[in-house]
């Protein structure tokens, strides 16, 4: 009898179990695609990153490259300058800087798919002011101002590469054996959570040879410096060397020279805010 009731109680306790997995499952799914629709960046990182040719350039060779970024309270802002040399014939190129493309759904669909449940399709569309949007944008080659505009398009032969961005691209003339200067700035808000910018310079690789030397300055002077962001480089490739400098109590700089990097190499930054007030310093910092 004993083995019975122990029997009943189990199965009971079984069934019970299942439907609370059941409706966490369809919970999950009906609350991600809630949130992904109110937010649709939710999960992803705010993306930008260094300019690129469409394929890879036999002649042009990019000879220096220098990002600052500020980080502020609710978005960050980038100016970089960079230096290229062609040792070939006279040749115009489209030069494209990437930003990450918001797609919606992008949480609903990890419910989905960890429950075996098919995946919601979404095509990626503008989100005006959403974050990991540049804003704000301005091109100078050169010294000439020069309009740099969306042109999915033209970099389609990178898509397999870099999945899921859209490209600020120009024409841009490489003059034969001479220094071309391309320069920009703009602006885009930090991935929702965690607050996060990542800076691809592994588009660097799409140039000839290496990269003769690049210099990257995270500023967080109006979030609180240093103890208030944390920074690394990931993927930097083959060759060359890195030195980090701790320049201030607000500023941190990663110089690399002669160095090919990888298609992933990018500067990781999550942002935290300025410490508490009172509290023990943030173990965090750089590095």
């Amino acid at each position: 009898m004993w083995i019975r009731n122990a029997s009943g109680a189990l199965l009971r306790h079984l069934a019970t179990c299942v439907a609370i997995a059941l409706c966490a499952s369809l919970a999950a799914v009906l609350f991600g695609a809630a949130v992904s629709e109110a937010n649709p960046t939710i999960m992803e990182d705010s993306e930008v990153g260094g300019p690129t040719p469409q394929a890879p350039h036999p002649t042009v060779r990019m000879e220096s490259e220098k990002v600052t970024i500020r980080l502020l309270k609710d978005r960050y802002a980038v100016e970089g300058l960079y230096l290229f040399f062609n040792s070939g014939a006279s040749v115009t190129e489209w030069v494209g800087f990437p930003e990450r493309v918001p797609t919606p759904l992008a949480s609903a669909n990890i419910a989905r798919l960890w429950f075996g449940l098919p995946e919601r399709v979404a095509t990626p569309r503008r989100f005006s002011g959403s974050q990991g949007e540049m804003i704000r944008f301005e091109g100078w080659v050169d010294d000439r101002i020069t309009q740099f505009s969306d042109a999915p398009e033209r970099f389609r032969p990178l898509a397999n590469k870099y999945e899921g961005f859209r490209w600020k691209s120009a024409q841009v003339e490489f003059k034969r054996d001479g220094i071309t200067v391309i320069r920009v700035k703009y602006e885009a808000r930090y991935s929702y959570h965690p607050k996060a910018v990542r800076y691809i310079f592994g588009t660097g690789s799409q140039w000839k040879d290496t990269i003769g030397r690049a210099t990257f300055t995270v500023d967080g002077t109006e979030i609180g410096g240093v103890k208030s962001f944390f920074a690394e480089l990931s993927d930097t490739g083959t060759y060359g060397t890195t030195r980090r400098e701790r320049v201030s109590e607000t500023v941190v700089s990663y110089e690399l020279t002669d160095f090919k990097p990888g298609r992933e190499g990018k500067l990781a930054i999550d942002v935290y805010g300025p410490p508490p007030k009172g509290g023990r310093d943030r173990l965090y910092s750089y590095r």
